[in-house]
């Protein structure tokens, strides 16, 4: 019932905010590099596999983020996304999505089926290590994997059927 509410949409059924904000709590608390450590990665595997990647921010996020370059993959985060550069991948945003003047997102099913698949580990303030999955930060995000932790390649769904267009004008 709840994913049929007015207030339901994309966002609200796919993202686990409170993942985020947890996440972002430890990570606040971590001796890492914070900035950094919100973006989960491959650095093993083929060169197309390491330009894979996931960014889960709790607040605004721009794209391509200064210092760290461009990407496909999936970005999520709770408040505004500003897309300055070509994007391929999904994005899912708790506000309002912006495009620069002729900057285009394109889908990338297998950008983001291996962004999924990623892992990061962050140490906590008192020396605890914790792991998050990118899939901790979806609804029922486990059921995205399969049981040995990669991604269904086969996957029916099709996040672009999710998406509902509200008050959209082309500026």
């Amino acid at each position: 019932p709840s994913e049929k509410t007015d207030a339901a949409n994309a966002y609200t059924n796919l993202v686990n905010e409170g993942g985020i904000t947890t996440f972002h709590a430890v990570l606040n608390g971590s001796t890492g590099n914070k900035v950094e450590s919100k973006y989960f990665g491959n650095t093993t595997g083929s060169l197309a596999e390491q330009g894979y990647k996931a960014v889960i921010v709790k607040g605004d996020y721009t794209y391509p983020e200064a210092g760290f370059g461009e990407f496909s993959g999936l970005i999520i985060a709770t408040g505004d996304v500003k897309v300055t550069k070509e994007f391929q991948g999904t994005i899912l945003s708790g506000g309002t999505i912006t495009l620069d003047q002729n900057v285009n997102v394109e889908p990338d099913r297998d950008a983001v089926l291996h962004a999924l698949t990623y892992s990061r580990t962050i140490v906590d303030a008192a020396g605890k290590t914790q792991e998050y999955h990118v899939v901790d930060f979806l609804n029922g995000g486990d059921g995205y994997l399969s049981s040995n932790g990669k991604s269904y390649k086969n996957s029916d769904i099709n996040l672009g059927d999710l998406i509902v267009y509200e008050n959209w004008q082309k500026e």
